[in-house]
C-alpha cells in the first residue's frame, strides 16, 4: 500500500480541531495545489465567515486504485473546465461527516453522512460543503464505469436500500480504513476495482426521490416558504445554492417566470382561505401576512390585477355558491 502525500498547514501554533490542521489564508494556495494533485482541476474559494480555514488531504494506492480522505470546510470546490487529462476518472464519494450539497446540471443531491454519489469528472459540477466536512473519494476509471452502465450518465445518487448498496458501503469504508494492510498487488487493485464498478451499476440513482431536479425543489422550497415575506428569487438561488441567474433559467419555459410564480402561488393559497366559510373571520389583512404579502393594500392591488374583482367580491360570490 502506496501512501501518497499528505497535504496540510499549521497555524498560531499548530493548533488542531478535531484532529484536523488549520490553516491561514496564506496558505491556500497551497491547498489548491494538493487538490488538484490527487483530483485534478477544480476552482475552489475559502470559508466566506472564517479567518482560518481546514484543509486536509491524502490520498492512498491500493494496487492502482486510489482513495482519496477529504477534511475541509472551503466555501465551494467545482469542476468549471473540463481538460482532456481530467475526464478519465470519475469519483464514487462517501460523505463521512457534515453536509455536501452537490449541482450538476439542473439536479441536485445532498449528501449526509453515511450517503454515498457518483461524480462524473468529466461534466461541470459544483460541491457545497455547508460548513466542515470529511469524505472518501473513490477514483475509478471512466471508461470501465460507462461500459458497465450500457448508456446511463456517470452521476447520481447511490442507493443503499438494497443488498448492492449495503455490500458497496461496507467495502468503502473498509477499504478507507487505517487496518489496511500494508501490502497490495496490482491484481487486488484490479478486484477491487471491477467489484466497486460492479456494485455501482444496481445502486445508481435508484431512488428518484433523492435525485430530484432543481425546479421541482425550488417549487417545493416556494410551497414552504410562501409565508415568508423574504421569499424571493435572491433567498431561494441561496438556499438553493446555485446563482440567481441559473433559477431564472429553470423557470425558463413558461412565461410566468420565478417571481410571478411565487405570486401566483400565494394567491392561490389565499384563495383558499378566502373561499373556507370556516375561516371567514379572517380579516383580508390577516391572510395578506399570512401569506408574505408586504401588506393589505399591496395583497388588494395584486388581487385585482389578477382576478379582476376585490377580495371582498370574491369571498361573496364564494359564499353563494357554497
Amino acid at each position: 500500500m502506496r501512501e501518497l502525500p499528505v497535504f496540510g498547514w499549521y497555524s498560531q501554533g499548530g493548533v488542531s480541531w478535531k484532529g484536523v490542521v488549520m490553516a491561514e489564508m496564506r496558505d491556500w494556495k497551497q491547498w489548491e495545489c494538493a487538490v488538484h494533485q490527487i483530483c485534478g482541476d477544480f476552482s475552489m474559494a475559502p470559508p466566506s465567515q472564517a479567518q482560518l480555514f481546514i484543509g486536509d488531504i491524502q490520498c492512498t494506492d491500493l494496487g492502482g486504485l486510489a482513495i482519496a480522505r477529504i477534511q475541509t470546510n472551503a466555501s465551494y470546490v467545482s469542476r468549471r473546465k473540463i481538460r482532456s487529462e481530467d475526464g478519465e476518472y470519475c469519483f464514487l464519494v462517501q460523505q463521512r461527516q457534515g453536509t455536501m450539497v452537490v449541482n450538476q446540471g439542473d439536479t441536485q443531491i445532498v449528501l449526509k453522512p453515511g450517503d454515498m454519489a457518483l461524480l462524473d469528472s468529466a461534466s461541470c459540477f459544483d460541491m457545497l460543503p455547508q460548513g466542515y466536512i470529511e469524505q472518501i473519494s473513490v477514483h475509478l476509471p471512466r471508461s470501465k464505469i460507462e461500459k458497465q452502465l450500457i448508456g446511463r450518465p456517470c452521476f447520481g445518487w447511490i442507493s443503499q436500500l438494497n443488498l448492492s448498496g449495503q455490500v458497496l458501503r461496507g467495502l468503502v469504508q473498509q477499504l478507507a480504513s487505517s487496518d489496511m494492510p500494508h501490502w497490495v498487488e496490482h491484481q487486488d487493485g484490479e478486484a477491487l476495482q471491477a467489484a466497486l464498478i460492479s456494485l455501482i451499476q444496481p445502486t445508481l440513482s435508484i431512488d428518484t426521490s433523492l435525485l430530484m431536479p432543481l425546479r421541482m425543489l425550488a417549487e417545493k422550497l416556494i410551497l414552504q416558504s410562501l409565508h415568508d415575506r423574504d421569499l424571493s428569487p435572491k433567498f431561494l438561488a441561496q438556499r438553493l445554492h446555485i446563482s440567481i441567474r441559473q433559477l431564472y433559467r429553470l423557470f425558463d419555459d413558461n412565461d410566468e417566470g420565478v417571481a410571478r410564480h411565487i405570486t401566483i402561488q400565494r394567491l392561490r393559497k389565499s384563495i383558499e382561505d378566502l373561499s373556507d366559510c370556516a375561516k371567514n373571520r379572517l380579516s383580508i389583512t390577516d391572510i395578506a401576512h399570512k401569506w408574505g404579502f408586504y401588506d393589505s393594500a399591496h395583497y388588494s392591488r395584486v388581487f385585482k390585477k389578477y382576478y379582476e374583482m376585490t377580495q371582498r367580491e370574491y369571498r361573496k360570490n364564494a359564499v353563494h355558491m357554497m
